[in-house]
């Protein structure tokens, strides 16, 4: 890869401490509860010293295009892409997903409070951000999950939030 900017070190180091704030509140609060869900993250921070190391690690990784990496031991993954324009995005995915579905809605909501979440990925039609991901899951949510969505709702995409209503947010 040829040389970076100034500008280009500043975003990708932006974004970097993002991503090092997502894996921490990931252990810390999805960890908390569904451990399983967040458990290879935890052993690599312990292993490599600390979740920024760990972040720096995965986005030297992805450079310069994408890279997957394991959330667990199984297969639920975060995907992390850097654009043409060195923009860090990410999302979760894995056949393990739905086996975790707290943890898949929650994370989401994470990656979009950190400015991670593509915006194509929160127009209401990917999962979990679609009306019938919540219809399928959001009854069977585990009560922790719920109380985290109520309280971060904002991060619901305004047009599935409209088509739900308050009444799935609300109990």
């Amino acid at each position: 890869m040829a040389t970076l900017t100034k500008t280009q070190e500043k975003k990708i180091h932006a974004k970097t401490k993002a991503l090092e704030s997502f894996l921490r509140a990931a252990v810390e609060n999805v960890g908390a509860f569904d451990p399983q869900a967040v458990c290879w993250v935890k052993k690599q921070a312990e292993w490599r010293g600390g979740y920024r190391t760990l972040a720096r690690s995965m986005a030297a990784d992805a450079l310069p295009d994408s890279q997957e990496f394991r959330l667990n031991q199984a297969g639920f993954k975060l995907y992390l892409h850097f654009d043409m324009d060195l923009s860090l995005t990410a999302y979760l995915g894995g056949d393990q997903r739905n086996d975790h579905p707290e943890a898949y809605l929650i994370l989401s909501m994470m990656l979009r409070r950190e400015g991670l979440l593509h915006d194509d990925r929160f127009d209401g039609n990917v999962f979990p951000f679609a009306l019938n991901w919540f219809e399928q899951y959001w009854g069977k949510l585990k009560p922790w999950a719920k109380a985290w969505a109520k309280k971060h709702s904002y991060l619901i995409p305004p047009i599935v939030m409209a088509q739900i209503g308050e009444s799935y947010i609300s109990w």
